[in-house]
C-alpha cells in the first residue's frame, strides 16, 4: 500500500534551471544601489532607536565598483582581507589597496572634503 501525499501532482518549472545552475538567487542579484546592514548589539540594555545614519553607506556609491565590493564584503560579511581576495581572485596586495583607497574616500566625504581628497598627513601609496 502506498501513502498518498494529498492533491494533484505539481509540475516544478524551476527544477531544471536549478540543477544546471542557470537559476537566479537574491545573493546572485546585483547590489548596485542596495544599502546592507549589519547587525551590532547595542551598548545600552534598554532604549528606543530615534534614527539610523546612513551617511557613511551612501558614500560607498562614490566608490569604483571594486572598492565597494571589496569593503562590502569586509564590513557587511566580515571577511579578512585574504578571503576576499581567495573568493574574488584578486591579489591581496590588490584587496589590501581597494579596502585603504575605499575607506580614505568615504571619511574624506564624511569630513566635507572632496572625493578623493585626502589630507596631507596621510600616506598614500
Amino acid at each position: 500500500m502506498t501513502a498518498s501525499r494529498g492533491g494533484p501532482r505539481l509540475k516544478r518549472v524551476d527544477a531544471v534551471a536549478k540543477v544546471t545552475g542557470a537559476a537566479k538567487y537574491l545573493a546572485d542579484l546585483p547590489a548596485e544601489s542596495a544599502l546592507e546592514g549589519v547587525f551590532v548589539l547595542a551598548a545600552i540594555p534598554a532604549g528606543q532607536v530615534r534614527s539610523f545614519d546612513t551617511t557613511a553607506a551612501r558614500a560607498m556609491d562614490g566608490l569604483r565598483p571594486a572598492q565597494r565590493e571589496v569593503l562590502r564584503l569586509s564590513v557587511a560579511q566580515g571577511l579578512t582581507h585574504e578571503e576576499i581576495a581567495s573568493q574574488t581572485g584578486m591579489p591581496l596586495g590588490t584587496v589590501k589597496a581597494h579596502a585603504r583607497r575605499g575607506l580614505l574616500s568615504i571619511r574624506s566625504l564624511l569630513l566635507g572634503e572632496g572625493p578623493g581628497e585626502v589630507s596631507a598627513e596621510e600616506d598614500v601609496p
